[in-house]
């Protein structure tokens, strides 16, 4: 490279007097990024989620995971019971609740 610079007529320049502070500048600033527009409200769905799942009650109307809509029978630690539609009570694990109530269901559906 010094010697392209040379045959054009140009010394190469040294870089001593900047300050190290202004090369590490580009990775804060893409960390920054990175926290307020993937983390941060990856977070924040997470800890509603969360909170969704500890207010869950018998004849709630949810969504679960893999679409299936049904009404809780019965809520346990970690499971729920949930009836779909031929009446047959299933247990799910609470996780793959995914919406609860039915105006959020049809909310979300005619959309």
């Amino acid at each position: 490279m010094s010697q392209i610079l040379y045959a054009l007529g140009q010394a190469p320049q040294q870089n001593a007097d900047t300050n190290p502070i202004f090369s590490f500048l580009p990775f804060a600033l893409i960390i920054i990024v990175f926290y307020f527009f993937l983390i941060r409200p990856q977070a924040k769905k997470q800890k509603e989620q969360a909170e969704m799942l500890k207010t869950l009650k018998k004849d709630d109307e949810v969504v679960t995971n893999g679409g299936l809509y049904g009404k809780i029978i019965s809520v346990e630690d970690k499971t729920v019971t949930v009836k779909f539609g031929n009446n047959q009570p299933i247990k799910v694990v609470k996780s793959l609740v995914t919406k609860v109530s039915a105006e959020e269901i049809t909310k979300t559906d005619e959309k």
